[in-house]
């Protein structure tokens, strides 16, 4: 037979998710990357190192951090 055991917590033993501490996230764009507008679509195309097209976008914003080609 299983014994049912009452586990009552108080809110001090709970624990609790956290964020991390704030600022550790990127500063200034991502390197070796970049993104072009394609013209025909209207949607910003991310380029790897490599100089391959990685990643586009559907919303016609440009992606945050990564440099804008000429």
């Amino acid at each position: 037979m299983q014994q049912q055991r009452n586990i009552v917590r108080t809110d001090d033993e709970v624990p609790v998710a956290t964020n991390g501490p704030k600022g550790g996230g990127r500063i200034g764009a991502v390197r070796q990357r970049s993104q072009t507008r394609n013209p025909l679509t209207k949607t910003w195309t991310k380029r790897g190192p490599d100089g391959k097209f990685m990643d586009g976008k559907k919303d016609g914003t440009p992606f945050k951090g990564v440099r804008k080609e000429r």
